[in-house]
């Protein structure tokens, strides 16, 4: 798709402030280095994902195979994933009563007690997982995911129908799943 990101590099580049002003012609800055990231796209099979459950049980997305699963990324100190909560109370409420559904939030809050305080605080009723600090987890990347919130629906046959922010098309994607085989 079109602006998706599929490499990442940084650098220094300086352009020297010419007499007269700025010259408005091409820089040679020579060789700059990117490194590949994971794309992740609809479409794809859900990779497997441990996490650890609140009450330190182990739970696995391979928990709720057959069942329309709406994920989360997300983390205490984001304030987009905090400003998002009130419409996945939304989304919850509407979809929790039919047994095929189940919402996940990943947690990769690198304070765990930070994270159980604020799901308790909130009173976020889904199950919630924590995958591990942001910088030291694996799950973020096998999901493609380069900044939080980062939604997905995934169907009863554990494909990614759905990835992004908006709510419309994301309970779109969840009744149609709910609806189908």
């Amino acid at each position: 798709p079109k602006g998706e990101e599929v490499a990442r590099g940084s650098g220094l580049i300086v352009v020297e402030k010419q007499v007269g002003g700025w010259i408005a012609e091409a820089v040679d800055v020579g060789e700059l280095r990117t490194e590949a990231i994971s794309v992740f796209r609809e479409g794809s099979q859900a990779p497997e994902t441990a996490f650890e459950m609140i009450d330190r049980s182990k739970g696995s997305l391979a928990d709720y195979k057959g069942k329309v699963v709406v994920m989360d990324m997300w983390a205490t100190w984001c304030g987009p994933c905090k400003a998002a909560m009130p419409r996945l109370k939304t989304m919850y409420e509407k979809f929790h009563k039919n047994d095929s559904f189940v919402m996940l939030g990943l947690s990769v809050d690198e304070d765990k007690d930070a994270w159980k305080k604020y799901v308790a605080e909130e009173k976020l009723a889904w199950v919630q997982g924590h995958v591990g600090a942001w910088h030291e987890s694996k799950v973020p990347d096998a999901w493609g995911v380069h900044g939080i919130p980062a939604m997905f629906v995934i169907d009863k046959a554990g494909k990614v129908i759905f990835k992004g922010f908006d709510g419309v098309e994301m309970t779109e994607a969840i009744e149609k799943a709910l609806k189908g085989p």
